[in-house]
């Protein structure tokens, strides 16, 4: 019976009040959101997923077949952005339907799967760079074949390379405290620049932050293995050491202050705050480092349309140089190199004597 009480046809759609079931909304959003998505991209699209059915992932060429198939995409993606075709008011929704079309092999990749999902609850966590760490690809045929995608990309490399020039930096710093160091290492994840210099660098205390419990218990793991180092495992949220005088209360003053990715994820009004009180609290002598990845070297393809990792701030060295002047660093302080994959600057701020 229909609301007024007569019987609906053969052909009559009857809805109760609230409207017509999701799934029709669902597929009405659909057809709005096709129409909006570029032909060409379609049509390319298309082919990739024809493509991928037919590939032999076994074969010789197989890998390099796949991303070269991949960089036509990300070519397209990259001139549809420039001519203003995929913009502001569209990326995010042609973005999510480019992801549900290769979903069906790409999410066969556990990395690609990890980035795009966040079994942890943040992009980035300590099991996925541990895996970029350890160039480490899983699974068989084309979703072992996308991992390898995934741990070659630009990022990737950055990330091994940062690992490697901060475990550089931090080397240095131990030969100058002697052994007397006092560090904190924010948003600390697997803290795997510091197991590379254990056994080679005099022993500190360091004091090991992050909010994510199973990141502090797995380096916790890779750390206690019997050095003279101290090691203090604290979960706490990174948004606390915007206050200098709690910070040196909790942690004394230190020595070194640093961590290797967290900064990028800040939006430049919460960043400016956090960098003068990190820089307060060191202790007279001390250093700050702070990497950032430089966007003209990088870029997001993979990131923001294979992947969803896209909430780290796309900054120029114009840009961070601005935030060091906001929280009133002095330039004097400030030495700034690049690391060897050409993507990140390394901003070591030392704090001068008797301050």
């Amino acid at each position: 019976m229909t609301p007024s009480g007569q019987t609906a046809g053969p052909s009559a759609r009857v809805f109760p009040l609230g409207g017509p079931p999701a799934q029709d909304d669902a597929a009405d959003a659909a057809i709005e959101l096709r129409s909006i998505v570029p032909q060409e991209l379609s049509a390319q699209v298309h082919e990739l997923n024809r493509f991928v059915q037919e590939l032999d992932p076994e074969s010789d060429r197989a890998y390099e077949l796949l991303e070269s198939r991949l960089d036509g995409i990300r070519l397209l993606t990259a001139r549809l952005e420039r001519q203003g075709v995929v913009n502001s008011s569209n990326s995010e929704s042609l973005r999510d339907w480019f992801k549900a079309q290769v979903a069906p092999w790409l999410m066969q990749s556990r990395l690609m799967h990890r980035a795009t999902t966040w079994p942890e609850g943040y992009p980035g966590d300590f099991v996925t760079l541990e895996s970029v760490y350890a160039r480490e690809a899983s699974g068989q045929g084309l979703a072992r074949l996308v991992d390898q995608y995934f741990l070659s990309r630009t990022l990737a490399v950055a990330v091994r390379s940062r690992r490697n020039e901060l475990a550089k930096i931090l080397e240095e710093r131990a030969r100058i405290e002697g052994g007397a160091g006092r560090w904190l290492n924010i948003a600390c994840g697997p803290c795997r620049e510091l197991t590379l210099i254990l056994d080679r660098a005099a022993a500190s205390v360091v004091y090991c932050v992050d909010s994510d419990p199973n990141a502090l218990k797995h380096a916790a793991s890779l750390l206690e293995r019997g050095t003279n180092w101290y090691f203090e495992f604290i979960e706490e949220n990174a948004f606390r050491f915007v206050n200098a005088k709690r910070t040196v209360q909790r942690y004394g003053s230190l020595s070194t202050i640093y961590s290797a990715g967290l900064f990028d994820y800040i939006a430049t009004d919460k960043l400016v705050p956090i960098i003068a009180a990190l820089y307060e609290a060191l202790a007279p002598g001390g250093a700050l480092i702070a990497p950032f990845k430089d966007r003209d070297h990088y870029e997001t393809f993979d990131y923001h349309w294979l992947a969803k990792w896209t909430y780290f701030y796309q900054r120029r060295k114009v840009e961070f140089d601005e935030v060091f002047r906001l929280a009133d660093v002095p330039e004097s302080a400030i030495k700034v190199t690049r690391d060897e994959s050409g993507v990140l600057l390394f901003y070591v701020i030392t704090k001068p004597e008797g301050k």
